[in-house]
């Protein structure tokens, strides 16, 4: 027996979660997130526990397999080795275009190794240098490739036409299927609309944080070069990313030692 007392409905839930209501009806739809219907209406309700588990999932255990993968032993998306629930949207911080590779590859290879479908934001040169990096780490990544499970594009031309093409894509794969989503932008030499003002950038990533990270089971990183940030720009860039507090320094910073 179920006691509906004891149950939260889904704006208890999304407060829980810190993410918005919405949000969690494409999650439970596509069955992401466990929930119970109750009475007549049929209301969505959800467990404490089933959303504790969500936030945190064990890489064995059952939440780990609430991304709705294809088979029972999928493992979670991890990121230094934690696991990265959807909605999570970091910031990667480099000191040379060595390291921002070898920490972008590292990002893309766990998103295919998990079965996520991977958007990459970049540019022409460093897209070449990622699959490079990739080559040695995905087994069979030309298929991936040629069956669009790993997407590439520049940046768009402002920044609202960047997050209508990550609100089509994205919206996209999740109707075909896909059960989890990866997102990695070279912020490095500017972003949408070329090289905006940083405050602009910050703008853009304050709406992708809204509008994209908060509405699909995606995991994101946003690489930036530390060495051309100010000390104010650098403490912006932590400010949107608030996700990296979750995880040691290490997931964040990128050495080229």
């Amino acid at each position: 027996m179920i006691d509906p007392d004891g149950l939260l409905d889904i704006h208890e839930a999304a407060r829980l979660l810190g993410v918005s209501a919405t949000s969690l009806r494409r999650w439970t739809n596509s069955g992401l997130l466990p929930h119970l219907r109750i009475g007549g209406k049929r209301e969505r309700r959800f467990r404490r526990a089933d959303l504790l588990a969500f936030l945190d999932p064990a890489p064995a255990g059952p939440a780990a397999r609430r991304t709705g993968r294809a088979g029972a032993d999928s493992h979670a998306f991890l990121v230094d080795g934690k696991p990265a629930a959807p909605g999570t949207h970091l910031c990667g911080l480099s000191a040379d275009e060595r390291a921002r590779r070898e920490q972008a590859a590292g990002f893309v290879a766990e998103a295919l190794r998990v079965g996520s479908v991977c958007f990459v934001v970049a540019a022409a040169q460093t897209w070449r240098g990622l699959m490079a990096e990739l080559a040695r780490r995905v087994p069979g990544l030309v298929r991936q490739i040629k069956t669009r499970r790993l997407v590439r594009s520049d940046y768009a031309s402002s920044g609202s036409a960047q997050l209508k093409y990550f609100e089509t894509q994205l919206g996209r794969a999740t109707r075909d299927g896909a059960g989890s989503l990866a997102v990695l932008g070279d912020l490095s030499g500017g972003g949408p609309g070329g090289r905006n003002s940083f405050a602009r950038i910050l703008e853009y990533e304050v709406e992708y944080e809204r509008r994209i990270a908060r509405q699909f089971p995606v995991v994101t990183l946003c690489q930036y070069d530390a060495g051309r940030l100010s000390g104010g720009e650098l403490l912006g860039t932590l400010q949107v990313h608030p996700d990296v507090l979750r995880y040691s320094p290490r997931a964040v910073l990128a050495s080229g030692d």
